[in-house]
């Protein structure tokens, strides 16, 4: 037998004991299905602006490659990011610089890749258009190589 008092929403067995079928429960069900959707949309935002933007970058990268045949590694990254960004060449190296040290140091120091600098540039982004947000909940690096070619992803160990 459940009862419950007038003056609250929640019910009881007859011992006592707090119904399963409370309203504070089923708004804290309510609230935790909702965190979890939320959750699952901010994730799948990620996923899909990594995508975009990888294929954004790679398209660029392709167009500055093609009207600069004799650059190669980080002095054409620089002009990708210069043409993305619009920014001037120190800007550029800036980014640069740290994307490396986002990716390119540890565990081991290597090359920066293109994909690092895509990446990079994902998540900056993703985070400047999502203020309320403090990191990422999608590993991005999967999402940047599944659209970025292996051998622009391949890092050199710096001897």
């Amino acid at each position: 037998m459940q009862t419950r008092d007038p003056g609250s929403m929640a019910s009881t067995d007859s011992a006592g004991a707090p119904s399963i079928n409370s309203a504070s429960e089923h708004g804290a069900a309510h609230g935790v299905l909702r965190g979890l959707f939320e959750e699952w949309m901010l994730a799948w935002q990620e996923r899909r602006h990594t995508a975009r933007v990888s294929k954004e970058l790679l398209a660029l990268y392709r167009l500055v490659a093609a009207d600069h045949p004799g650059l190669v590694d980080r002095e054409l990254f620089k002009l990708v990011v210069m043409k993305r960004n619009g920014c001037d060449s120190r800007a550029a190296d800036s980014i640069l610089e740290s994307a490396e040290e986002s990716f390119a140091q540890w565990p081991a120091s290597c090359e920066l890749t293109f994909c690092d600098v895509v990446h990079y540039l994902a998540v900056t982004e993703f985070l400047a258009s999502h203020q309320r947000e403090h990191w990422i909940h999608n590993n991005m690096a999967l999402v940047v190589a599944s659209h970025i070619p292996r051998d622009l992803c391949i890092a050199r160990v710096k001897h």
